[in-house]
């Protein structure tokens, strides 16, 4: 701290030596040499009643100044405390300094942790990014890996898991009804086929004969063109949109219909073609389902059944109901 006690006309009674250089000179009375700028300096610090703080700069050294009136033997006296701010002003410096390799560092560490926090955090959307990227056609039952998670990127997995399950049944699907559509056509194809053979491999056969295989010809050609169109009709029945046409029909008759349609396939394979019946069975049903189950039935009876065998469709009551 530095002291000074001034009259009110600037007179200076007594005052510390008022810069570091020197020693400091407290006697009272002893009045040292001060310039003109300090004691103005000094009177500044003094002439503002309201604010008793006031900053003033002596010898470029800043102060902080705190004047308080008084009274000494009946002489109005001023006296004035003040002290250096040149130990503040260094700490600014050197707080100014210190930002100056602080700052970039922190900001170098901050990136480098923000960094590895965000590759730890979207290691899982990495992850789930390789295996959609691994998924196919072919294996659409692979799922992406879930993060353990309840969160954003947990949902967003689910999510995906849901969609390629969908489009997993939504493949299936269609397989399957690529696959019953082969076995449709396949029935009739083969009877027109085997009926044409029978036809070409004989050299004289009665008209009667020629318009039976004809007739067999015409039916399954019919039942091929219905199955054409019924395809896709099959593909909203894969989708259980298939609409039934119920009429009421005789299921002996379609059997007996069935086994003479597929009995030319039976012959073809050397396999012997017979069915049973409890007579008349009247039935309310889709007769062109019934019809393709039974004809699937045969040829796969035919197909599996070994040269020289026998393959017997029988038709019988049960009950109230039906069974083949």
């Amino acid at each position: 701290h530095r002291f000074a006690v001034l009259t009110p006309d600037g007179k200076v009674l007594g005052a510390s030596e008022l810069s570091y250089r020197g020693k400091a000179n407290d006697a009272i009375g002893v009045q040292p040499p001060l310039s003109t700028a300090m004691r103005r300096a000094l009177m500044d610090a003094t002439s503002r009643a309201d604010r008793p703080f006031q900053d003033v700069t002596i010898d470029k050294e800043p102060f902080r100044a705190y004047a308080v009136a008084k009274s000494i033997g009946g002489t109005r006296v001023t006296i004035v405390v003040m002290q250096s701010l040149r130990l503040e002003q260094q700490l600014l410096k050197d707080l100014a300094k210190t930002f100056l390799w602080a700052v970039p560092i922190t900001v170098l560490f901050a990136g480098a942790g923000g960094y590895f926090l965000a590759r730890k955090s979207l290691a899982p959307v990495a992850a789930m990014s390789d295996q959609a990227s691994r998924i196919g056609a072919e294996n659409l039952h692979e799922r992406l890996p879930v993060p353990k998670k309840r969160d954003e990127l947990g949902q967003l997995a689910r999510t995906v898991n849901s969609l390629l399950e969908r489009l997993d049944q939504s493949f299936e699907r269609q397989r399957q009804f690529m696959a019953d559509a082969s076995h449709e056509l396949r029935s009739p194809v083969a009877i027109i086929r085997g009926e044409t053979e029978v036809i070409l491999s004989q050299s004289s056969r009665s008209p009667a004969e020629y318009r039976e295989s004809l007739a067999i010809a015409l039916d399954e050609s019919r039942h091929l063109s219905c199955i054409v169109d019924d395809l896709f009709t099959l593909a909203r029945a894969d989708a259980g949109q298939y609409p039934l046409r119920s009429r009421d029909f005789y299921l002996d008759e379609l059997v007996a219909d069935c086994v003479r349609t597929a009995r030319s396939l039976a012959n073809a394979h050397g396999v012997t073609l017979t069915h049973l019946s409890d007579g008349e069975m009247p039935l309310h049903a889709d007769e062109e389902l019934i019809r393709r189950m039974a004809l699937n039935v045969l040829d796969n009876a035919i197909k599996y059944t070994p040269e020289g065998g026998t393959v017997t469709l029988e038709c019988k009551r049960v009950d109230v109901e039906y069974s083949l």
